[in-house]
């Protein structure tokens, strides 16, 4: 009645549930409860409401009750008596018990090693509550039982066995079963298994409805569920703890799994009549079937090793490819991830993107071809980091990698924008010339520190330094590492055991495969050219490396440091600077000098170091700073590419966005009218608009109307000096007469019309002369 969806792969009951219910209320549950022990009670369901309260949640089946032979009889008589007291359960007259028997098969293997005369007789005795001859017989019903075959080498030295898939693959076309479904593990392409059903109309002839042959290997892994799952995508795209975490485990398995041997197992499903035949010449079937050598056997520790080591790779590259952030993380992603699954299992697809990209990068050709698939084209320092698949995150593979996705793609999208080190040969001595200026320096160790800085190399004087120094140096490295919290490292912590491990732990290399996010800084300092000039630096001049000694190890007998300082720990008993201190201690002053001179030295040959603060009083400082989620580092002068800094400042402007020449939408006037013209009225639209031209012109006349009328006040006048006619004397006749005579001013008459007034003047005494002659 309860039975598994073909279509949905869910529960489905063809019972109704008002038939159902009852039968557990008032038939089932009482009947157990009847039966059993009072003591039983707490561990026992009474309701139906109750045991579904109880299942609430659960991803697994219900409690497990293990019954006695006789304490079953008893529940079947309680149902019975139950049944036929009530008129209404007349409907459960007719019930019976589908009894599964799964993993029993060690209750049988090899008749309990030569206990029992076979397979069956073990099974007969070790499960006596079931009644064999009733099942066995047809007539009641059909038995359904998996007979197996587990192919294991009696050797000292552990191996694995593999199925040829090209043997199995005759070996099912000659029984005739249907085509079944082939699992390349690990994928490979000749080894893995391969399951099939057997047609109907043959399986009435033979008795066999089904056929798996795998290998055994894979019970190192096998869940209790045997339903393998190895982490989600978003966990390896952002590199979880949780990703790391079932990486490690699983690679601890694989590695522990290498003292073991695991053989190979064929099943088949038959009835319990073939079955009985079957297991009269199993061995003779079997060993027969081994002649034609369908397995390759080969040691443990090389297959398990090739298991772990694969993991460990594909970690790697997933670890380098977030390093990388290319706009296509999220496929690539998919990509590695389902590799992983394929170590252990052999997955269904079901993302679309992945199954696209196998599709892309031809799977089947190359499997077929190289005998097993790999990306043989990635390159991770290179865009794209993979060729033929989609270069670019979409929004279906984005809503699968978590809420960061987006952001991320985004800025992998801009990170792929124009650089300094663009138009610049990056594998020459110097990348960005001898003499860059400042702030081109900076930019590029930002962008690619590792191309900046020469390769790291331990000086040989350093190689041969005392065994006390060395121990102090590495508890420094060690113990700064160890303030680092687990989700910001990509694996785990260095702890290094000699002095060249512990400078290489500040290596860039290093440094950028230990944390999630690191952010590189330039040094202005040992910069000079042959002046001893730092030409174009800005800002102060910064610490050398061999004077930030003094921050990490600071001299015995200071001031002790402000409250809250992160460098507190360190002077404990178990911290290094105390340990410093006290080696310190049984020393004279040159003996001290030449420690602080060791230390210096070692200092000045680092590659890089945390962009520390010193702890004083007044200040707490701290060890790690960090800025926008990333830990920031000061690089090493000395290993720059560079001869020095330009003296010209050649300051660049950004770029200035060009903006569209065109408005996104249209004005609100021109909306209206095409508005009323979409919805048929054109002749008002175009007397709308008349309209508003009318107002428009009027209510500029208006404004320019105003501003003609607007009151003037009149302009102030200006003193006139007034010459009063008469006779001049000669001198006064030549002052005035002379090129600069003064103009004589009245209101309104200038010097031209005075004159002008003067001669009329004279004209009109001449007349008056000659009226009077």
């Amino acid at each position: 009645m309860i039975h598994h969806s073909p279509l949905t792969g869910r529960r489905m009951n063809m019972m109704p549930k008002d038939v159902l219910d009852p039968f557990w209320e008032e038939v089932f549950l009482p009947a157990i409860a009847e039966q059993a022990e009072e003591s039983w009670a707490p561990y026992m369901s009474q309701t139906l409401e109750e045991g579904r309260y109880k299942q609430k949640g659960a991803s697994h089946g219900g409690r497990t009750l293990p019954l006695s032979n006789q304490a079953f009889l008893d529940v079947q008589y309680h149902m019975k008596r139950l049944i036929s007291e009530e008129e209404d359960h007349s409907m459960y007259g007719s019930f019976f018990f589908a009894v599964e028997g799964k993993g029993i098969k060690l209750l049988t293997k090899d008749g309990q090693g030569g206990e029992y005369v076979s397979p069956e007789m073990a099974l007969r005795h070790n499960l006596s509550c079931l009644n064999w001859d009733y099942m066995l017989d047809r007539r009641n019903g059909e038995l359904l039982v998996d007979v197996g075959v587990s192919f294991t080498p009696k050797t000292t030295e552990p191996l694995v066995g593999l199925w040829r898939l090209d043997t199995l693959e005759e070996s099912y076309a000659a029984s005739g079963f249907n085509k079944g479904t082939l699992h390349h593990h690990c994928m490979l392409n000749r080894y893995g298994a391969l399951q099939a059903e057997m047609p109907e109309d043959r399986a009435l002839q033979t008795h066999i409805a089904f056929r798996n042959t795998y290998n055994l290997y894979y019970e190192a892994v096998r869940p209790n569920n045997n339903r393998p799952s190895f982490g989600k995508d978003s966990d390896a795209y952002n590199l979880a703890p949780a990703y790391h975490k079932e990486c490690f485990g699983t690679i601890k398995v694989l590695r522990g799994a290498k003292a073991k041997t695991y053989g190979v197992r064929d099943e088949y499903r038959v009835s319990g009549q073939a079955a009985q035949i079957f297991l009269r010449d199993v061995i003779s079937h079997a060993e027969r079937y081994m002649k034609s050598k369908p397995v390759l056997w080969l040691s443990s520790g090389v297959w398990f090793d090739f298991l772990s080591r694969r993991m460990e790779e594909l970690q790697r590259t997933q670890i380098r490819l977030k390093q990388v952030n290319p706009p296509n993380l999220g496929i690539l992603t998919g990509i590695l991830n389902h590799m992983l699954r394929c170590t252990i299992c052999t997955p269904i697809v079901f993302d679309f993107h992945v199954r696209e990209s196998l599709a892309l990068l031809e799977y089947r050709n190359v499997l077929r071809n190289v005998d097993t698939f790999f990306l043989h084209d990635l390159d991770a320092l290179f865009q794209p980091c993979l060729d033929s698949i989609q270069e670019s995150d979409d929004f279906r593979v984005l809503a699968l990698m978590g809420l960061n996705a987006k952001a991320q793609r985004d800025k992998a999208l801009a990170s792929q924008r124009p650089t300094i080190l663009d138009g610049f040969d990056q594998t020459a001595k110097f990348p960005i010339g001898p003499n860059p200026t400042w702030g081109q320096l900076k930019k590029a160790i930002a962008a690619n520190p590792m191309l900046m800085l020469k390769e790291w190399t331990i000086p040989s004087r350093l190689q041969n330094r005392s065994a006390v120094l060395a121990r102090v140096f590495c508890r420094f490295t060690e113990q700064l590492w160890l303030m680092v919290d687990d989700r910001s490292l990509k694996g785990i912590a260095p702890s290094p055991v000699s002095l060249s491990d512990a400078m290489k732990c500040w290596t860039v290399s290093s440094v950028d495969q230990t944390l999630l996010h690191t952010t590189f800084e330039a040094c202005n300092t040992g910069l000079e050219v042959g002046d001893g000039v730092v030409h174009g630096r800005q800002g102060p001049r910064s610490m050398t490396f061999a004077s930030r000694k003094e921050i990490y190890f600071p001299a015995p007998g200071g001031r002790a440091l402000k409250n809250g300082s992160q460098w507190l720990p360190f002077l404990d008993d178990m911290g290094y600077i105390k340990f410093y201190h006290e080696m310190l201690e049984g020393r004279n002053d040159e003996e001290r000098l030449l420690v602080d001179d060791a230390l210096e030295t070692i200092f000045s040959h680092l590659h890089c170091l945390p962009a520390s603060q010193k702890g004083t009083q007044k200040t707490k400082g701290f060890v790690w700073k960090i800025k926008d989620h990333s830990f920031v580092f000061y690089t090493n002068p000395e290993f720059y590419k560079v001869e020095g800094l330009s003296k010209e400042s050649r300051t660049e402007r950004k770029p200035r966005e060009s903006q569209a020449s065109y408005r996104s939408l249209k004005s609100r006037k021109v909306f209206e009218e095409v508005l009323w013209r979409s919805s048929g009225f054109d002749g008002l639209a175009s007397k709308k608009m008349e309209t508003e031209r009318q107002l428009r012109r009027a209510r500029v006349q208006r404004l320019s109307t105003a501003a003609k009328n607007k009151r003037r006040p009149p302009q102030r006048g200006k003193k006139v000096k007034i010459v009063e006619l008469r006779d001049l004397t000669p001198e006064e006749d030549d002052e005035f007469s002379s090129p600069l005579l003064h103009q004589i001013k009245r209101p309104g008459i200038s010097a031209h019309d005075f004159a002008s007034v003067d001669d009329e003047e004279e004209e009109e005494e001449e007349g008056s002369c000659d009226e009077s002659e």
